[in-house]
């Protein structure tokens, strides 16, 4: 049974494959999209100014510019906290079921776009992958795998909103993400204030 019949802001381009799903195995009660109501949002990671600043004045690094993320020529990790600094209770664990950590469709595409075959693992009893979190918490970008002092944590929130999208750019772009999932709405809105020098 329907409990919605009218949705005003759905973010499909976000989740094609779970739209075309849905048109596909339910097309007399699919949703149908009616067109844009007048406004864009919008998806992006929140650098702090102060910490932006500081990388600029230190080094002339601009951290709003991707490809002074990459590990081979800058450290980005010296101007934000590390992963170690932030209480895990602030964190879903990666098994949780609820977190796209656990999404398969999304691993195994990770895996054919970028070979990172050892950022998942592979549960051969359910056949499906998830994200490779060895610390049960973050999952760890190549370029800081062997050394996670070197990481720049990025907490998402919901389930783990754009986590498919930072997982790729991590590993093409070479840069040196943790990424780890707030534990709740609550939680992901005070990290600014616990964490003045962390990106979400």
């Amino acid at each position: 049974v329907s409990k919605y019949h009218i949705s005003m802001e759905i973010w499909v381009d976000l989740y094609p494959l779970a739209w075309q799903s849905l048109q596909d195995k339910y097309p007399n009660v699919a949703a149908k999209n009616l067109g844009n109501m007048g406004y864009d949002g919008v998806v992006s990671a929140f650098i702090p100014k102060p910490v932006q600043k500081e990388a600029y004045k230190t080094e002339g690094v601009a951290l709003q510019y991707f490809r002074n993320w990459n590990a081979s020529w800058y450290q980005p990790s010296k101007y934000f906290d590390s992963i170690s600094m932030i209480s895990t209770a602030l964190i879903r664990p990666c098994s949780d079921p609820v977190s796209n950590m656990q999404d398969d469709a999304s691993m195994r595409r990770h895996i054919h776009f970028t070979g990172d075959a050892n950022g998942t693992v592979f549960n051969s009893t359910s056949g499906s992958y998830s994200a490779r979190c060895d610390d049960g918490y973050w999952w760890i970008a190549p370029s800081c795998r062997a050394n996670t002092s070197l990481c720049v944590p990025y907490v998402m929130a919901g389930p783990g909103w754009s986590l498919e999208e930072y997982m790729q750019k991590a590993t093409i772009w070479n840069m040196p993400f943790a990424l780890g999932v707030a534990a709740s709405w609550s939680a992901y809105t005070e990290f600014p204030f616990i964490h003045p020098k962390l990106q979400i």
